[in-house]
């Protein structure tokens, strides 16, 4: 049986969008101290990829998700899947908050779900009034302009 360390990952980011992730993650666990002070330096232990693409017609809600297994002895094997075009939007600020949003969910755990004590958690973050903003901006463009590939393309 193939550990989950050795299966293929599918839709892995690009080598260029993989050193952007890891570096807002290690930026957010030293602007958040207390939250993500145990957490590792680097994000190899954790499974990044993008979200799969859509069938023509479909749009999608999600700019990211988070989806975790416990393998043995309670450890944690995570997937963080962001949406490609989060890495195209002309303000990185809406990524950094996306990986914010995510690394909550991994903190608190599944049950958590969007409960009080995570949206507490999220809005406390000093940048997270601009984050949703953004987050409000990509929605909005996601409905508006769609290709034939149901691929969304933004306007700057």
């Amino acid at each position: 049986m193939k550990s989950l360390e050795s299966k293929l990952l599918t839709n892995p980011l690009t080598p260029e969008h993989w050193i952007q992730v890891e570096g807002i993650y290690n930026s957010i666990r030293r602007e958040r101290g207390i939250l993500f002070w145990d957490w590792p330096p680097n994000i190899t232990w954790l499974r990044v990829r993008y979200l799969k693409r859509l069938r023509v017609g479909q749009t999608r809600r999600t700019l990211g998700s988070l989806s975790w297994k416990l393998g043995l002895e309670n450890q944690v094997n995570a997937t963080l899947s962001l949406h490609r075009e989060l890495f195209e939007f002309p303000d990185p600020m809406l990524l950094r908050g996306v990986i914010h949003h995510e690394m909550i969910h991994l903190l608190l755990g599944p049950e958590a779900q969007h409960d009080s004590e995570f949206k507490k958690m999220e809005q406390e973050w000093d940048d997270y009034e601009i984050y949703d903003i953004l987050k409000s901006a990509m929605f909005a463009s996601l409905r508006m302009l769609r290709d034939e590939d149901s691929q969304i393309r933004l306007v700057e």
